[in-house]
């Protein structure tokens, strides 16, 4: 240090100049950059780093606020699209807000119905009390849920389901209230259809219980009370026989007194039939069961110049009630009477496995196709106005059939006419 300051005495003043520049910025510099400078650069660096910080806040608080957004666009769209009505009021009940299901239910549009009250809607159904519970609910704080009637702009009334709850703030304080609710109309005459068809369906119950009751009673009068006295003339019939075997007289009532006991015996089970009742059942011959049938018709199909070809083949054995008989009377009856141009009906019977079906052909106007499903309903109308039988008789051949398992049906004959038919389990 002498040394220089020797050499800046010895120097011109020019050159002490320089130095004492260079001295003094050697000197301070030092201090202008703790002091000064490095504060500085410490403040900028913590700007940068607080504005890198915010910069990202920015970015986290945008994206919370866009899927915000989208959450809010998602429960808009699922309101404005929802199949329930919506409708906000103000605490006051004044409406603020309707969704379009509202306005398609009720005819009322967005316009017409801000600003109204809901009793808009009022239809007479429910009274004050009513209202008042729901009011009352509601200003509590609480849910009302229910069921009640509505009056759309056009008058008509329907059936919503309702909840209705309150709308709170972050401090708790109810500010609106919302209801959801859905139309239940069809629901509604659904219900109460199905409340008068079982009010109806016991009311006809009571009266089909009457009916078995009156049935009972009926078979009961048939069975006993026609067949014993119908018993005691056959009786009687056959003891004046034995002593006057030759009087015409007694004869008749003989005979007219077996056929009234096999009416009275037939009667009983075709009420059986007809309620859909187990009928006893035997081993029956099908050709001796067939000759039989066939031998009521022979005067008949004299009188009508009529041919009726059968040819009994090996025996069959059928598991049937005598009362199926019936049925090959009913068709060869409507043979005769439906198809008497042809001049001659023929019966066959035809075995496969556990089933023989027996066919009795015509040769008259064939049946239509179309109509061979209704053939056996009761009074079924065929073409040309013409009835094939009286419609009773082969509803009541169907049903003797179902009672053995039996089938029955119709079918063309060809060239022409019907071939009336019965399947039936064989052993």
């Amino acid at each position: 240090m002498f040394l220089f300051f020797q050499f800046r005495i010895s120097q011109s003043p020019e050159i002490v100049g320089v130095f004492d520049a260079i001295f003094l910025t050697v000197l301070v510099s030092p201090a202008l950059y703790v002091f000064m400078f490095r504060p500085l650069i410490q403040q900028l660096q913590r700007s940068q780093q607080l504005e890198k910080k915010l910069f990202y806040e920015q970015g986290q608080l945008e994206s919370k606020i866009n899927e915000r957004t989208k959450q809010l666009q998602k429960l808009n769209q699922a309101v404005e699209q929802s199949p329930a009505s919506v409708v906000i009021t103000n605490t006051d009940g004044t409406i603020e807000y309707v969704n379009p299901k509202f306005v398609e239910v009720t005819g009322y549009s967005f316009q017409e119905a801000i600003g109204q009250n809901p009793r808009i809607l009022k239809s007479g159904v429910q009274n004050t009390e009513f209202y008042k519970d729901v009011w009352d609910t509601i200003t509590l704080g609480e849910v009302w849920r229910g069921v009640f009637s509505n009056r759309k702009k056009n008058g008509d009334i329907y059936w919503e389901s309702a909840s209705i709850a309150p709308i709170k703030d972050s401090n708790n304080k109810v500010t609106h209230y919302v209801g959801v609710k859905e139309d239940i109309t069809i629901q509604k005459e659904a219900l109460e259809a199905l409340k008068e068809s079982e009010e109806n369906y016991r009311s006809l119950s009571a009266e089909l219980k009457l009916a078995n009751n009156m049935k009972e009673l009926l078979l009961d009068i048939i069975s006993h009370d026609l067949k014993n006295p119908a018993g005691v003339i056959i009786g009687m019939a056959e003891i004046g026989l034995e002593e006057n075997p030759d009087d015409k007289v007694i004869q008749l009532i003989k005979s007219s007194s077996d056929s009234l006991l096999q009416v009275i015996d037939k009667a009983t089970i075709l009420s059986k039939v007809a309620f859909d009742e187990e009928i006893e059942k035997e081993n029956l011959n099908l050709n001796s069961l067939m000759n039989q049938v066939i031998e009521e018709f022979t005067s008949i199909l004299e009188r009508k110049d009529m041919s009726l070809e059968y040819q009994p083949s090996e025996v069959i054995t059928i598991e049937a009630n005598s009362i199926v008989s019936e049925i090959f009377k009913n068709y060869i009856s409507n043979a005769i009477k439906y198809a008497q141009d042809g001049k001659r009906i023929i019966v066959e019977h035809e075995q496969k496995d556990d089933y023989v079906t027996i066919m009795v052909k015509d040769f008259g106007m064939t049946i239509p196709e179309e109509e061979y499903a209704n053939i056996f309903e009761r009074s079924v109308q065929l073409s040309k106005n013409e009835k094939r039988g009286q419609g009773l008789g082969l509803a009541i051949v169907k049903r003797i059939a179902e009672a053995h398992n039996a089938e029955v049906g119709v079918k063309p004959n060809t060239p022409k006419g019907n071939i009336f038919y019965l399947k039936i389990p064989c052993n």
